[in-house]
């Protein structure tokens, strides 16, 4: 995966409305639901406000090997998608703002891209959907930090293997290679 920290210090240097977590939950609800990440829409969800032309451009550039990365990861067929999140080093209040800012923004991209859905949903997707709409609701005090460690991880791999899941029913072909007889 991209490196957590270069791509958000990137976004805060370009006076992105987004952070690196957020932008990349917005761009796997896009890929989930449409198969490909809009460029109008995720433009006007990072919605850069610097003036600095070449720093612009830096950041979009960065933004479509981060796509191009996540497009690849949703195919594997190894449950390759790795959540942009901030590394286990960082501390655990920093992690959670992460994982609440990626259900975000993975709800943001998925409810944007919504009219695009030519599968329909499952009950599962939904609930996942619900699901992460919770997670965007999690709050960690010090107190808890040491205790949450593993429940956080818990809670990562659900994000994880629930963005996997609902590409895989909204985008059958795309994440299904058939084999050749």
């Amino acid at each position: 995966m991209r490196d957590y920290d270069a791509i958000d210090t990137l976004l805060v240097r370009a006076e992105a409305e987004a952070y690196a977590a957020e932008f990349h939950g917005f761009i796997c609800g896009q890929l989930c639901v449409s198969g490909k990440a809009d460029m109008e829409l995720w433009k006007d969800f990072l919605d850069v406000q610097s003036s600095d032309e070449e720093l612009i451009q830096l950041c979009y550039e960065e933004a479509l090997q981060l796509i191009n990365l996540t497009s690849e990861q949703l195919q594997a067929e190894e449950f390759g998608l790795q959540l942009l999140l901030p590394d286990d080093g960082a501390s655990i209040g920093l992690r959670v703002e992460a994982l609440v800012n990626w259900c975000h923004g993975f709800l943001n991209g998925y409810g944007l891209s919504e009219a695009q859905n030519r599968n329909g949903t499952t009950g599962e997707c939904n609930e996942i959907i619900e699901d992460f709409t919770q997670m965007c609701r999690l709050d960690l005090t010090d107190d808890e930090q040491e205790d949450e460690e593993h429940s956080f991880m818990e809670l990562v791999e659900y994000a994880r293997m629930g963005a996997i899941f609902i590409y895989e029913e909204l985008q059958p072909a795309l994440s299904r290679p058939e084999d050749l007889h």
